[in-house]
This record gives structure tokens, C-alpha cells and sequence, in this order.
């Protein structure tokens, strides 16, 4: 190697040391609080969200009664929870334009029973890609501004049963703090997603590239799906389904799942207090491990990748079969579990058949240990 190359080698490692050190200070220092709510989508000097005086002030309206919703929206956040009374109303930004007169920047009707609402097609904001550096080194901290809520918020009466809710968003966030009806339809492609208290007999629910939570909520025959993104439950049944959970990890407590077939792509799967009553889990790559599991049914897991950890809870472990494989690793099981082990090089077998089973776990591992206690 010359003089030169060792001299533009040694600048290259200098300049990738300086990067790692400065993205490690800005991470600690509040920038990816700061990144993940920039506002990319306006030329501005400042990549901050909102600045005070371009939200001049809300509007409040009331409704006329509806039974389906179908939003479609580019840039804005967006929130459904319920009124205080038995009406519906919508809350909405007021944006400022040159003349200072402000601007909604949403159309929105009810038609044949059906509130629609979209982004004005002369909503052209700019999208910004700078980033003001200097505003990343500043702490960033939740509720220390006064500036004006630019998210649409649907109020929908407590008692009210809807017939079906449709959103399509697009950059914006998502969020449900309430919400009874027969179907629902959730599309977002870069915002995250915050579901609690959701009742719903169908639908289905697709995230491209954010975060997904589901709190508190009863769903049945609901098609979820994401590719890049994690995905929390907390305390939800799911009757009937399937979960794609992309390439994100998936945390799932305190639920009871029935007839749900999960699958992942390089993500992780972590159950704990969870009854899960047939269905199946594929995963390509990444582990899975549970905690106070309770299967019910036939239960069948498989995994390419990853190492395979289950614990049952007590209680039921003496009521649960299995038949479990690996091609290209160990079968680890309690010593009072029983049943029938046995290994041959880099493959493994346990089989125990239990009478009046409550459960059967049929375990595949194609390249990964496996863990039974």
C-alpha cells in the first residue's frame, strides 16, 4: 500500500470515528426525540413540528349524526375519542397564510350518512429537508410548549356504534382513544400508530413503516400487517385473524388470542401472559420467547432463524403434548417435564402425548435451539 492510500485510509477511519461519536452524542442528547417529531413536509428555517404562529388558532364544529367515516389525509395527525354528549363534532387546525386571515386546510362532508374528509388539493407545502444541526444538541421535552394542537380530532358520541371506519394517512400519526364499530380500516405508511379501547368484528389494519400499539380493545376477524415497525399488545383479545409483523419486534401481554396465525420476517416475539387457543406462529428470523404461557389447541410453531424459548405456565404444563424438531440445533426441556428426547448430531427430537390434552405445541427449528420449562 502507498504513502497516499495509508494517508486517505487513515482520514476515512477519522472521519467514520467523528460520525459514530457525533450520532451517539445527538441520541443521548434528545436528536432522535427531536428527528421524530421534525416536520419535514414545510420550507421553514426550523425543522421543529409546529412553530406558534403558523396553527393561529382551532375551530370547533358540530356535526349532523353519521354511521361510517372515510378519511384520507397527506401530512395531518389524526384522533378519535369521544364527546362529552351525545353529539359528534371535529376539531380542526386553522393554518396562516400571507394575508393572516388563516386557512383550513381539510374539506369535509356528510353525505348519505357517511362523514368524509380529506386534504384540500391545494395543500402544496414544501417538503423540507434540512435540519437545522445546532437544534439537534437542544433537549427536547414533552409538553414544555404552548404551541396549538395541529391534529383533527373526530369526536364520536360513547354510545354510538359505527357501521364502518376508514383512514388512509400518509406522513401523519394515528390515534384512537375510543372507538365502537362494526368494521374498521386503518392504512398508514409513515406515521405510527396508538389504538386503545377499539371494538371491532372485522377489518383490516396495515402499517408500512411506524410503530403500532393496541390497548384495552376487543377485535375479531381483523387482518393486521406491517413491514417495518414494532408492534405492541396490551391487554387485547383477538378472536380470529392474522398478524404479518414485517421486520419489527412484536410484544405481546396480558391478551387472549383465538385462532390467529402469526408470521415475521427479522423480528422478535415476545409473549407474556398470554393464552393462545390454536392457530400458528412462523418466524424467518429472529427468536421468540414466552413467559406464563397458556396454549389451548393445536398450537404449530416454526422457525428458519432463531432460538425458541417456552414457558408454560404451571399450572398447565402437565396438560400440554408435544412434538418438537430441530435440524441444526439443541432441545433443552425441564428435567421433570418427561417425555422422550433424543439426538443425533446436529438434529434433536422430543415427543410426549399426554391423554385429555388440552393443548398440543408442534415445534419446528430448522436452524436454532430450542428451550422447553
Amino acid at each position: 500500500m502507498t504513502e497516499k492510500s495509508k494517508l486517505i485510509l487513515l482520514i476515512g477511519i477519522i472521519c467514520c470515528g467523528v460520525g459514530i461519536l457525533l450520532a451517539g452524542t445527538g441520541v443521548v442528547l434528545g436528536g432522535k426525540n427531536y428527528v421524530m417529531n421534525a416536520d419535514l413536509n414545510r420550507l421553514s428555517g426550523s425543522a421543529k413540528r409546529i412553530d406558534n404562529e403558523e396553527v393561529i388558532r382551532r375551530e370547533r364544529e358540530q356535526l349532523p349524526e353519521f354511521q361510517s367515516v372515510k378519511m384520507d389525509v397527506d401530512f395531518e395527525d389524526i384522533r378519535i375519542e369521544n364527546s362529552e354528549d351525545e353529539n359528534f363534532y371535529l376539531s380542526y387546525p386553522i393554518w396562516k397564510t400571507e394575508d393572516e386571515k388563516g386557512e383550513k386546510l381539510i374539506s369535509y362532508e356528510v353525505k348519505n350518512g357517511v362523514f368524509h374528509l380529506k386534504e384540500k388539493s391545494t395543500n402544496n407545502r414544501t417538503v423540507y429537508i434540512g435540519i437545522d444541526i445546532g437544534q439537534l444538541f437542544k433537549e427536547v421535552k414533552e409538553g414544555d410548549s404552548n404551541k396549538l394542537d395541529d391534529t383533527i380530532v373526530l369526536y364520536i358520541p360513547k354510545e354510538k356504534r359505527m357501521d364502518s371506519v376508514t383512514i388512509n394517512s400518509n406522513t401523519g400519526d394515528l390515534q384512537i382513544k375510543a372507538l365502537d364499530t362494526k368494521e374498521i380500516n386503518l392504512n398508514t405508511e409513515l406515521g405510527d400508530m396508538k389504538i386503545a379501547k377499539l371494538s371491532a368484528t372485522k377489518g383490516k389494519i396495515k402499517e408500512q413503516d411506524g410503530d403500532v400499539k393496541i390497548e384495552d380493545s376487543k377485535l375479531q376477524a381483523i387482518e393486521f400487517s406491517s413491514s417495518m415497525g414494532a408492534l405492541n399488545l396490551e391487554n387485547v383479545t383477538w378472536n380470529t385473524g392474522s398478524i404479518k409483523a414485517g421486520d419489527g419486534d412484536t410484544k405481546i401481554n396480558d391478551s387472549d388470542l383465538q385462532n390467529i396465525e402469526f408470521s415475521s420476517g427479522m423480528g422478535e416475539l415476545d409473549l407474556r401472559n398470554v393464552v393462545w387457543k390454536s392457530g400458528s406462529i412462523i418466524l424467518q428470523d429472529g427468536d421468540m420467547q414466552t413467559e406464563q404461557f397458556e396454549p389451548s389447541g393445536e398450537i404449530k410453531i416454526e422457525s428458519s432463524m432463531g432460538a425458541i424459548t417456552i414457558d408454560i405456565k404451571k399450572s398447565m404444563l402437565e396438560k400440554v403434548s408435544f412434538d418438537v424438531q430441530t435440524h441444526d440445533g439443541e432441545i433443552k426441556i425441564s428435567d421433570n417435564l418427561g417425555g422422550k428426547l433424543r439426538e443425533k448430531e446436529d438434529n434433536a427430537t422430543f415427543l410426549k402425548n399426554v391423554d385429555g390434552e388440552d393443548s398440543k405445541l408442534i415445534i419446528e427449528s430448522h436452524d436454532g435451539d430450542i428451550k422447553i420449562k
